[in-house]
């Protein structure tokens, strides 16, 4: 197994920017702040018209706004709509079509990109409305983004997710295969990080599998909640072949979830 060689230092921040949340601008700021070297974000959308109502924009202006600092950027879609109906009735309206996915910025070269489904399939609902009436029970189309990184000439696998919905989140089979499938797709010559919103407690069978093969931070440093109301933990930086010199979970309310800070 490789392991991180580089001399100095790397930060990376990982955040579930919360598509309920009208937050931009907080998170434009939070990233400007932190002056990270890659920021990994779940809940992102992609506006492809200009109908859309700017709360709902969100990937487009935190990639306009930091253009100069991160001139590498890789989205991976998870579905579209123009809106949300649920049981007939209208839910979220965004004003034209969007896409919901997972975004990750970067200072430094992308070599590889790949947005790998494990649990249903990209759904662009023909560019109308989705029908989450079942949402609870069906969710929607799941997937891995999986990149390479170029750093100073050596190559770091980072894996972006947000994890399938599950009452309790305490797991079931389908987190299992969820798991399962990051671990069967980790690059064995390459220090790895995994980072995202799993939706899954760490006592669960499926944090636990991670567990036996990758570092798991928010074990290691005792975190009991990853949510601004101090409810669950279901955020979580995995690492393998990375000497980790700090790990924060930083308190703020810019979302539902709270930002993780990882140096090495």
């Amino acid at each position: 197994m490789t392991v991180w060689q580089r001399a100095g230092k790397m930060k990376l921040l990982c955040l579930n920017i919360c598509i309920k949340m009208d937050n931009t601008q907080g998170v434009i700021d939070l990233i400007g702040k932190g002056d990270y070297d890659i920021v990994v974000l779940q809940e992102t959308l992609f506006a492809h018209d200009d109908n859309v109502l700017k709360k709902y924009r969100s990937k487009n202006d935190i990639e306009s706004a930091l253009s100069k600092k991160y001139p590498y950027v890789a989205f991976a879609p998870l579905w579209g709509a123009k809106k949300i109906v649920c049981e007939g009735k209208p839910d979220r309206d965004f004003g034209g079509f969007v896409e919901q996915g997972n975004l990750i910025l970067s200072k430094h070269k992308i070599l590889s990109h790949k947005n790998q489904f494990y649990y249903s399939d990209y759904n662009g609902n023909g560019g109308e409305a989705w029908d989450a009436t079942y949402f609870k029970r069906d969710d929607h189309g799941r997937a891995i983004q999986n990149v390479v990184l170029e750093v100073e000439g050596q190559k770091v696998q980072l894996i972006n997710l947000h994890g399938i919905w599950n009452a309790g989140q305490m797991g079931d089979a389908r987190t299992l295969k969820q798991c399962q499938f990051i671990l069967d797709n980790l690059e064995k010559d390459m220090p790895v990080i995994v980072a995202g919103d799993f939706n899954l407690v760490p006592k669960s069978e499926s944090i636990q599998l991670l567990n036996k093969h990758l570092t798991n931070l928010i074990s290691e440093n005792k975190v009991v909640s990853t949510r601004p109301d101090e409810g669950t933990t279901v955020d979580y930086i995995f690492v393998r072949g990375i000497n980790v010199k700090s790990f924060k979970v930083l308190k703020n309310d810019i979302s539902d979830h709270l930002p993780l800070e990882i140096v090495w």
